[in-house]
């Protein structure tokens, strides 16, 4: 009877063993996630633009209002103040992008957009649109921190601006560093 109540315990002691060294490799080869992490959202972008305004600079005009969707996209996220011009890099990035692919520039801000400060470093005759979007109502900054949090927990990255995360579907689908 001791035998038997001895193999059990040993069992049991080598079977937590096994759980504690999967877990220690999971954890610190850091594939972990691929096996316990709940599939991430799809990090829409159209809620952004469904509590957003946009100042729309293609073929040689400039229009205020409603920004359109489009579902293949690049989203330029980048740090902004009131009278601040965008860094010539990222204009740099713009233009070249927009002669691909629409653009969207998403301005992190306290307080409110100047649209002169765009207006100067955007050129107006891009062969697809660059959209610059700024608040439509109090539920903006909720918006664009939830997708911020999906488009970082989907591709897994912190997303720090300057940064282009790319749109397919409407969806994140990667990013880099601006």
């Amino acid at each position: 009877m001791k035998k038997r109540k001895r193999g059990k315990i040993f069992l049991i002691a080598l079977a937590a063993l096994l759980f504690a060294e999967a877990g220690y490799i999971l954890g610190t080869t850091g594939l972990g996630w691929m096996i316990f992490s709940p599939k991430p959202a799809g990090a829409a972008f159209g809620e952004v633009l469904a509590v957003s305004e946009g100042i729309v600079f293609h073929g040689g005009n400039v229009t205020v209002g409603r920004p359109p969707l489009f579902d293949n996209a690049y989203v330029y996220v980048i740090n902004y103040a009131p009278g601040q011009r965008l860094p010539e890099r990222v204009v740099t990035r713009v233009v070249v992008d927009a002669g691909e692919r629409p653009v969207y520039i998403l301005p992190l801000f306290q307080g409110y957009v100047l649209p002169d400060d765009f207006l100067y470093d955007i050129p107006k005759n891009l062969a697809n649109p660059v959209v610059v979007l700024y608040p439509a109502g109090d539920k903006w900054a909720t918006a664009v921190t939830n997708w911020l949090h999906d488009v970082g927990s989907k591709l897994r990255v912190d997303l720090v601006p300057p940064a282009r995360v790319t749109l397919d579907g409407g969806n994140a689908v990667a990013w880099v560093k601006v």
